[in-house]
């Protein structure tokens, strides 16, 4: 009796893991994220021609990004995560979601250093004219891993189960206005951003197969989210509040509660 108990336990224990990450989806991740920066190339030269500036980490820093999703990959069947575009003290340095150059040191063990692998053009404009940085850290960065720390054990198994595919890969940037995302009009005229989004957002469910989807913010929830809908079914999708001005605290728990009421936080 007491080894059938034990025999019962394991296998409840094993239940409660997430799949095991495949070396085969980080590859196909690895290129889709390689093919979506190249894509929104397009995008950009149209975006340059209304005055913005432009970078795209996806393609500059994809060692990084690279380096990151081998260390800590998502397993097939993972929650796809959609945020709007990078910023300038997250991605736009560091090539990962949601992720600077502090995080990325201290959490992932990646080690990146101001300004991280942001080019030259944009190292400038992280700088104030007295050569101070304007920012040292990306607010959303925290909120994501404190959500990350309290609905999982450990960041592998928070990553196993959590994938941020970017659906635009591009930073904007505004000389007089500073950050702009595709929320912006100016870009909403574009009619190709919001089609690469669109074609992107397919592009990452056929690799990753989520067992459901999250839309951070109202843009993203408004353009993405009737696809998103379609793809998994409308009751595996959350759409939730961006992280950019939100409590920390009660958004991190809001978000794992929005998540467990739907049986996605376990596979």
């Amino acid at each position: 009796m007491r080894r059938l108990r034990m025999e019962k336990g394991m296998r409840l224990e094993e239940s409660c893991m997430p799949a095991s990450p495949s070396p085969m989806l980080v590859e196909r991740l690895l290129r889709e994220w390689r093919e979506n920066g190249l894509r929104w190339e397009k995008a950009a030269l149209q975006a340059r021609g209304l005055g913005l500036l432009v970078f795209n980490p996806a393609l500059y820093a994809s060692e990084v990004y690279e380096l990151f999703l081998r260390k800590y990959p998502p397993a097939p069947g993972a929650i796809l995560a959609l945020g709007l575009n990078p910023g300038p003290y997250g991605m736009a340095q560091t090539g990962i979601p949601f992720t600077d150059c502090r995080t990325a040191t201290r959490d992932l063990g990646i080690p990146l250093e101001l300004p991280g692998r942001a080019p030259p053009g944009l190292a400038r404009l992280l700088k104030k004219p007295g050569g101070s940085w304007r920012g040292t850290y990306e607010r959303s960065s925290l909120l994501i891993y404190k959500f990350l720390r309290l609905a999982w054990e450990g960041l592998r198994e928070a990553c196993a189960n959590w994938y941020v595919g970017n659906p635009c890969p591009l930073l904007f940037l505004d000389p007089e206005e500073w950050n702009v995302t595709p929320a912006d009009p100016r870009l909403r005229r574009l009619a190709i951003v919001s089609e690469l989004r669109l074609e992107a957002l397919r592009r990452f469910h056929q690799a990753l197969k989520p067992r459901g989807i999250v839309c951070l913010g109202r843009d993203v929830s408004a353009l993405l989210g009737p696809l998103a809908d379609s793809l998994v079914g409308p009751g595996k999708v959350v759409r939730y509040e961006h992280p950019a001005r939100a409590v920390p605290d009660s958004w991190a728990r809001g978000l794992i509660e929005e998540l467990g009421e739907r049986g996605l936080l376990r596979p």
